[in-house]
């Protein structure tokens, strides 16, 4: 074994403060008169029964490593601390009455502390366990920063298994992220508490510094069955540490309305019930990948870490590695050097959206010239539809996001990508000031171009056509279709806690067909006012957000939730069931919510779709309280 730190290095410290206390001990953070970044002194008590060398094993294992994953350690030295110099060094931290004097008794064996294994570590942020309590306030970040932090834990234990070291204790509180003077969660995350750590295949009759293991008596409900095996061998293996690292992953990536529990350990790993392990919206391969670490028998797992690689689906967003977790769209946009665009589909207050020759749609959307607070506003806009939209990719009444990325357009450049398209004269016109403006002023262009799945016509061209034909059969059957698909859309969408706050007929688009305009399924889109939220019920958001027509009376202030939605939806399903007049349907609508005595007189029942009235009217009351309040209360009204 490595020969003991001389302890001559603790008298270079100042201890500022105590940051926690447990079953081994106090840690502080303190600074070296030395250097300018702070560090934690971790003070193990030494049980009898475990010699000091083999606490200090693991640590002196540790020492030599560097990655920018792994807590870095600098010193380990023992130390016999008499009572009083302890209660002196806790007397200089600054928050030193949040330690009560009964706790120091813990430590004391007849008013003496026993001999202690003193540790000089890279001093980190809050652990994991602390963001897994919060981690659905991160909103549209939640996919990246998922992504971040089982990459990190990953490439942290591939260095020491490459190392020939097994961690034995992966769990959350094991995994900090980075350092920050607030409570922040900075990346990148780094794998800590190396108190258990071992070579591989170091088995306890080998004898030497590893021959009395300490984990013996420590559990944690990450570990793998082999824990509880009456031999270390079994947890000095690779495997060992596949299994919880597979836990891990899937406490990390479940949705931010579940979390890991003893229960899905035991249908996961001994009733092999797989559907525990939900799909992920961007890592295509987690669900697989998980199942195969977290087999019950060792010898059906995954044997290395070096076998776990995730499959991104490919996109442009991420997370930027700090300072904190942010999200920014990367600049790159080779996917439209290698798109052929051939056609003009529709304009907007954002921009423009084209066809192309393999039947996708690209958006572009244009940004303020001058890089400041507005331009954050529309970027963040963009990255929160491009985020909805990934949530939901592969659900046939979404508009499915294919890519997505920020690019600065040189006048050239952007004359180049538009010169094969014939464009309308507003949009062109439009189009020649922007780029003479750049070429005038030397600047670039700054927009977002998102490729999507192409669609056909908008429900509010099929409303506008069809409010005075006839109500066949075959034209019942399609309203009763049309309804159905926008109800089975904000299900998932409300499942998933986003919120479209604008939902309106131009925002339903029908499927592309080269031969027909109006086929169905009909997918919601346009999720640039999109929120996730954090319960469904009200919650702090903008007011005023969405189309006065459409818009819910509680959305006029800034507390509302999914309600405000099914308010709108309640009013698109009256237009498609009784084809309202577009000439009259504003006040059709006021008379609707504001008129108590004659609002049941002017929604009609439905020839086909039971309880189509009285659902329309509990849709869209005036008071959200009285409404339905979740999309659940809507499908159990047409039962």
């Amino acid at each position: 074994m490595e020969s003991i730190d001389d302890p001559s290095w603790l008298t270079q410290q100042k201890f500022q403060k105590l940051l926690g206390f447990g079953a081994y001990g106090l840690i502080f953070e303190t600074s070296d008169t030395t250097s300018i970044f702070e560090v934690k002194v971790n003070f193990l008590k030494l049980e009898n029964a475990t010699p000091m060398k083999t606490l200090a094993a693991p640590f002196h294992l540790l020492k030599p490593m560097h990655h920018k994953n792994l807590t870095k350690i600098y010193n380990v030295s023992f130390k016999d601390w008499k009572l009083e110099e302890i209660k002196i060094l806790l007397a200089k931290c600054e928050n030193h009455l949040t330690f009560h004097r009964l706790s120091l008794n813990l430590f004391c064996m007849n008013g003496q502390i026993p001999p202690s294994l003193c540790v000089q570590i890279e001093t980190c942020g809050p652990d994991l366990w602390s963001w897994l309590q919060i981690r659905k306030t991160l909103g549209t970040k939640l996919f990246e920063v998922q992504y971040e932090i089982i990459s990190g834990i990953l490439d942290g234990l591939k260095y020491l298994h490459q190392n020939n070291i097994v961690h034995r204790h992966i769990c959350p509180e094991a995994v900090l992220f980075s350092h920050t003077l607030t409570t922040e969660f900075i990346l990148p995350v780094k794998v800590s508490s190396f108190q258990f750590c071992r070579r591989i295949n170091c088995y306890d009759q080998d004898g030497g510094e590893f021959s009395k293991d300490p984990m013996d008596n420590f559990f944690n409900e990450y570990q793998a069955p082999e824990a509880y095996s009456s031999s270390s061998r079994d947890t000095c293996t690779t495997t060992f540490d596949v299994f919880s690292a597979g836990l891990l992953f899937l406490a990390v990536l479940l949705p931010p309305d579940k979390k890991m529990s003893s229960g899905m350990y035991y249908e996961l790993v001994h009733e092999n019930d797989t559907s525990v392990v939900p799909d992920h919206p961007e890592i295509e391969n987690a669900k697989d990948l998980i199942i195969q670490m977290t087999q019950r028998r060792p010898a059906d797992r995954l044997q290395n870490l070096d076998q776990v690689q995730f499959r991104r689906q490919p996109v442009s967003v991420h997370t930027s590695p700090g300072p904190g977790i942010g999200l920014h769209i990367s600049a790159e946009l080779t996917w439209l050097d290698e798109t052929h665009v051939e056609n003009f589909l529709g304009s907007g207050s954002f921009g423009f959206v084209l066809g192309t020759r393999s039947k996708e749609a690209i958006k572009f959307i244009f940004l303020s010239e001058t890089d400041g607070p507005e331009r954050d506003v529309e970027r963040k806009q963009v990255t929160r539809e491009y985020n909805t939209m990934v949530l939901a990719k592969n659900h046939a009444n979404i508009v499915q996001i294919l890519a997505c990325s920020e690019q600065l357009f040189t006048s050239e450049s952007l004359n180049d990508t538009l010169n094969t398209v014939p464009l309308p004269k507003e949009v062109n016109d439009s189009i020649y000031m922007l780029s003479a403006r750049a070429r005038k002023q030397k600047i670039t262009i700054p927009a977002f171009t998102i490729k999507m799945e192409l669609c056909g016509s908008s429900l509010r061209e099929w409303l506008s056509e069809m409010h005075n034909k006839p109500g066949t059969p075959s034209m019942q059957n399609f309203q009763i279709e049309i309804v159905s698909n926008l109800l089975t859309g904000f299900r998932y969408l409300h499942s998933h806690k986003i919120i479209h706050r604008d939902f309106k007929p131009e925002n339903v688009l029908f499927s592309y067909s080269p031969n027909q305009k109006y086929i169905l399924p009909v997918k919601i889109g346009d999720f640039g006012l999109a929120r996730f939220l954090l319960q469904v019920s009200e919650e702090k958001l903008t007011s005023r957000v969405g189309t006065n027509s459409y818009r819910a009376p509680e959305a006029e202030r800034s507390f509302y939730g999914v309600q405000a939605d099914i308010f709108s939806l309640g009013l698109v399903f009256w237009e498609v069931l009784q084809l309202l007049d577009p000439k009259v349907r504003r006040s059709m609508f006021y008379k609707l919510v504001h008129d108590y005595e004659n609002h049941p007189l002017l929604v009609k029942d439905h020839p086909k779709l039971v309880n189509a009235k009285d659902l329309v009217v509990n849709m869209t009351k005036r008071l959200h309280r009285e409404r339905l309040q979740t999309m659940e209360d809507v499908v159990l009204q047409l039962c």
